[in-house]
């Protein structure tokens, strides 16, 4: 790397890295965000002050971030982060979460887009406008697009009309911990499981997954829990239509809510089987997690999870539980084919690193502040 590579000075949009629990996304969003204040002296973040203790080593601008409301920040973004980000001395302004101040004179923007799944109306109606409004414009005033997956930049070609030779697909990357040998740590988890791990957005199909489980429980008498992890629903996502009462009053159901990183590894390790059959992910990280941790992966066969997950899940239709059903059995009764799909899930896996994501984002923020 040049001496002017490394003296590049980024400013990356933080609004979204304050989330106690934070998803996918957002956990992506602070694992780029961490390695490339590693890579570079000169990294600002604009952001709340209660993310000062998790990026100790960076500049942390917080100027007029008052409430850690979401409706506040989506205003912050667009009136005070443009001011802040002019007056500070960066050569290209980071979005990771597509957050994208729409007017920002004289500073490149690269904004990263991981779905459009609120701007198809995934979300209730309010939220659903102003994501229709916001994200063809954030798309728009962004000098580069960056996408997680070919399928969410076919997405954004084909419903929002964004220039293809515009958009750079970097694949997300897996958290070391889930390779290292010694990166798990012992919690509490029923002596045979099958897992779920994700939010709680109808279109994760939660309800797919607990009447293929039922299914299983009245017709083949497996003796396993089901085990679901993951934060509860957030404010935008309220009123999912997942019948919460009944999963909480079925002894054969576990809800353990947001672990850490070294427990989720270990409820990975020791899951009979990892169940994902989701209606939309523009990439999908809990079925490459539970492949790294040689678990065998029941998935949808929907958007773009096969092009994630390539060869080595078992796929099933989301809109059967039957079909559900049968892929668990199938993995839970094969042994040959658990045992091939647990090799070809760790080497699949494998292809999702950090450092060769982290070279990627790096040569596009590069690109974009010297072009």
């Amino acid at each position: 790397m040049t001496d002017t590579q490394s003296d590049l000075r980024v400013g990356i949009n933080a609004r979204t890295l304050m989330h106690d629990e934070p998803g996918g996304a957002i956990q992506v969003a602070h694992e780029i965000t961490t390695r490339l204040s590693q890579r570079y002296g000169d990294v600002t973040l604009f952001g709340h002050r209660k993310i000062a203790e998790k990026y100790q080593n960076v500049t942390l601008r917080s100027t007029g971030f008052l409430s850690e409301s979401q409706l506040f920040g989506l205003l912050w973004e667009q009136s005070v982060l443009p001011v802040s980000a002019a007056r500070t001395d960066i050569d290209v302004l980071f979005c990771p979460n597509a957050n994208n101040p729409i007017v920002l004179p004289g500073t490149p923007r690269v904004i990263c887009v991981h779905d459009i799944l609120n701007y198809l109306g995934h979300a209730p109606w309010y939220y659903t406008a102003l994501q229709r409004l916001r994200v063809p414009l954030s798309l728009k005033t962004a000098e580069s697009v960056v996408t997680v997956s070919e399928f969410t930049k076919q997405e954004l070609m084909d419903k929002i009309g964004v220039d293809g030779t515009k958009i750079r697909v970097v694949h997300n990357a897996i958290d070391d911990i889930f390779f290292d040998p010694e990166g798990s740590k012992q919690t509490a988890v029923p002596d045979e499981y099958l897992l779920y791990v994700g939010g709680t957005h109808k279109r994760k199909n939660i309800d797919g997954v607990i009447e293929a489980f039922r299914t299983l429980k009245r017709k083949d008498k497996i003796p396993h829990k089901l085990l679901l992890v993951g934060p509860g629903p957030r404010s935008t996502y309220q009123g999912t239509g997942i019948d919460w009462e009944s999963i909480q009053n079925d002894p054969d159901i576990v809800t353990v809510g947001y672990v850490d990183q070294r427990e989720l590894k270990y409820i990975y390790e020791n899951a009979e089987t990892f169940v994902f059959p989701s209606y939309y992910e523009g990439f999908g990280l809990p079925p490459l997690e539970a492949m790294a941790c040689e678990t065998p992966v029941v998935a949808s066969n929907r958007a773009a999870l096969p092009e994630v997950l390539g060869e080595a899940a078992e796929y099933v239709d989301p809109d059967s539980p039957s079909d559900i059903a049968n892929g668990i059995t199938t993995l839970l009764d094969d042994p040959e084919l658990r045992a091939t799909r647990v090799r070809e899930g760790k080497e699949r896996a494998e292809r999702f690193r950090w450092d060769r994501t982290i070279d990627q984002y790096q040569e596009i923020l590069e690109d974009v502040a010297q072009s």
